[in-house]
């Protein structure tokens, strides 16, 4: 039998942290968790759209606080840790959102300390909150964590070379982490919640030649995290999903995923052994 998606109230006692939660994906997601049942904790710069992406939440019934920070500094990540920490047993699902575009465009032509500042905040924030809330998920032998991908991480696309080095870099940390994690009772998972009309998808250089059928609402992806914080898709610990796939679908296929290796980022070379570190 084929496990649902899950529905309202599954996830009850449950805690998760969503940064860049202020807006756009970020808020989606931790609405849709908060509609699951969990608590949410929403991480952002800025304090007013938090505050309205809580005031949102729990409107519609659900539980969620905000909690300021730069998810680029060590001392601010570590400071809603210890904050979280005094008032929570443990957080279950953390979900790495935070990101920015970046300039897009010839990329040698971008200041390096902007060019950095992508990196900072799409992969060294994550770094950060995966060394802040995995110790907590070791120490109780669960949890899971979810860093925002995208298919500019697997595959060239112009104009975005920072971000899509950022994003390729995040399907790494997810994989080997995983790794890492075998027989701990941590998944990790990177996902790409696909074309979603954000302010970040609206900087696109391509984004007047997207045609409308491309697009899609953020319904896909607020599942898809509802359903890797239920464990539905633990055996896919490591692995690239994309909000598109079909849940039931990837939940029958799992074995079959893990044992070709698909969903992954690899090198790709001739049928001989390819022996090169």
């Amino acid at each position: 039998m084929i496990p649902s998606a899950p529905a309202s109230g599954d996830l009850k006692g449950q805690l998760a942290v969503v940064t860049g939660g202020g807006g756009g994906i970020g808020a989606e997601i931790a609405a849709g968790l908060a509609a699951a049942g969990a608590v949410v904790a929403l991480v952002g710069r800025n304090e007013t759209l938090l505050n309205t992406a809580v005031e949102e939440i729990r409107t519609a019934g659900g539980e969620a606080l905000a909690l300021v920070a730069d998810v680029s500094s060590e001392v601010q990540v570590a400071d809603i840790g210890g904050s979280l920490g005094s008032r929570y047993k443990g957080v279950d699902l953390l979900v790495n959102n935070a990101g920015i575009l970046g300039e897009t465009g010839r990329w040698w032509e971008t200041p390096p300390g902007d060019w950095w500042r992508v990196m900072e905040i799409n992969l060294k924030g994550a770094m950060l909150c995966v060394q802040t809330f995995l110790p907590g998920m070791l120490a109780r032998g669960k949890g899971r964590i979810v860093n925002l991908a995208s298919n500019a991480g697997a595959a060239p696309i112009p104009g975005l070379c920072p971000y899509g080095v950022s994003k390729a870099a995040l399907l790494r940390l997810t994989d080997s982490l995983s790794e890492d994690l075998r027989g701990t009772g941590v998944k990790t998972f990177a996902v790409s919640p696909g074309l979603v009309k954000t302010d970040l998808s609206r900087k696109l250089p391509a984004y007047d030649r997207i045609s409308q059928n491309q697009w899609h609402s953020s319904d896909p992806i607020r599942e898809l995290c509802i359903a890797i914080a239920a464990g539905l898709l633990d055996q896919l610990s490591g692995r690239y999903l994309h909000a598109i796939d079909d849940i039931k679908a990837l939940i029958q296929e799992a074995a079959q995923i893990v044992t070709e290796d698909l969903y992954t980022l690899r090198l790709r070379t001739p049928t001989k052994p390819y022996s090169r570190m």
